[in-house]
This record gives structure tokens, sequence and C-alpha cells, in this order.
């Protein structure tokens, strides 16, 4: 079964959206939320089944010049589980990138936290 949802955006992420219809060949908007939509089920999905002690690497990218004190102050309340990290600047853009290790649940909150950042464009966890 298919549902019709509404749902807002900027005019910067429609603009996005159609852009990236386009450059991939999709031929709606709603392929693009699809295709969306299942990278984050399984990036989710691996994380959700994560139990315990866990390793995992976060990336984490923004505009440089956009900074939100909120992102060091996370890297303070959670560098008990950041066994590394790195930070660069390629083309204003700020990349982070931290290797954890912690309980998974402890994990699974720190990425919650990063993706209701709006000025971060990117976060990406893995989990080994």
């Amino acid at each position: 079964m298919t549902r019709i949802l509404s749902f807002s955006l900027t005019d910067e992420e429609a603009a996005e959206l159609g852009e990236l219809g386009a450059a991939m060949k999709m031929g709606s908007r709603s392929e693009v939320v699809r295709a969306a939509l299942a990278n984050l089920r399984v990036e989710k999905k691996s994380l959700a089944d994560a139990k315990g002690d866990t390793h995992a690497m976060i990336l984490v990218v923004g505009n440089r010049h956009a900074t939100d004190p909120r992102l060091h102050d996370l890297k303070h309340q959670f560098e008990s589980s950041i066994m590394t990290s790195m930070h660069n600047v390629i083309h204003n853009q700020c990349i982070e990138m931290w290797l954890l290790h912690d309980d998974a649940k402890r994990i699974a909150e720190l990425d919650t936290l990063l993706r209701k950042n709006r000025l971060l464009t990117t976060v990406k966890t893995i989990v080994f």
C-alpha cells in the first residue's frame, strides 16, 4: 500500500532533493526519499542490533563557519567513550571522525543527539 505524506523542507532542502533525484537519475522526489529511508534503516538497524560492549565510528560533517558549542559539549560529555578523535577541514567543511568504545546504548544516545543538530550536514555511524 502506498500512502501520501506531507512534510516541510526548507527551500534549500527542497532544491537539493530535486538535484539529488536528477543526479541519481531517479524519476521522482519520492524515490529519493525512499532511497534515503532505506539507507537510514540499514544504519539504524546495525546500531539497534548492537548490544553491550561495542566499537563504532561516527563521522560528523558541518559547515566550518557554522560553529556550534553543542558539538564541543557533546565531545566532552562523551570523552570517556571516544578512543580516537580526528578533525580536518576540507572545502570549508569541518570533518570530525570519532572511534568509540562503550555500551551500545551510550553510542546510540550520542548518535541520536548528533542527528538532532541541524547545523551538521552529515552524521554517519558504523558499528563494528
